[in-house]
């Protein structure tokens, strides 16, 4: 078993600390599940909660530092800093589509209420192959280059953000 204990602090503020413990539990929550997915597609962080209702707030963060990406407490969206990130507010799940290479790494998502809950995903996104076939005209004895390979390849709807909602 294993006990992750420390001071949570949503954004880059400590203005509403509370401490956190997530326990590693064989089969489910805390249990870093690992995903891969495709460049330009999308993917769901399933949760596997169904029906939340009451007072509750769902918290995404992603990387090892744990920013907040998502953040909806009681029915209000307070922060969602893509949108590309599309939360279930009924489940807690999130959708990010389209996928970027620089998604790739650790999400949390939490569901904070009576009981609670960690959610632990290590994400790793690939571009997939071409198979393309490519036709080349110009002139003789002209050069040609052709360039190998996709260094930091992003569909355009990574590079900006147009500040859509995001919640389902």
């Amino acid at each position: 078993m294993v006990v992750d204990i420390g001071y949570w602090f949503k954004g880059s503020t400590n203005r509403k600390g509370y401490l956190a413990v997530g326990l590693a539990l064989p089969g489910g929550q805390g249990e870093t599940k690992p995903l891969t997915g495709t460049a330009g597609e999308e993917i769901t962080l399933l949760t596997g909660v169904t029906g939340l209702h009451g007072h509750y707030e769902i918290l995404w963060s992603h990387g090892e530092d744990h920013r907040v990406i998502v953040d909806f407490d009681n029915g209000v969206l307070k922060q969602n800093t893509s949108e590309r990130y599309h939360l279930n507010r009924k489940t807690g799940s999130l959708t990010i589509r389209p996928l970027c290479i620089n998604d790739t790494g650790l999400y949390l998502g939490q569901i904070i209420n009576g009981n609670g809950s960690w959610h632990y995903f290590n994400l790793t996104v690939v571009v997939a192959a071409l198979s393309e076939t490519i036709t080349v005209s110009g002139e003789e004895g002209k050069n040609l280059t052709l360039i190998k390979g996709l260094r930091n390849w992003c569909p355009s709807a990574c590079r900006g953000d147009r500040g859509d909602n995001g919640v389902v």
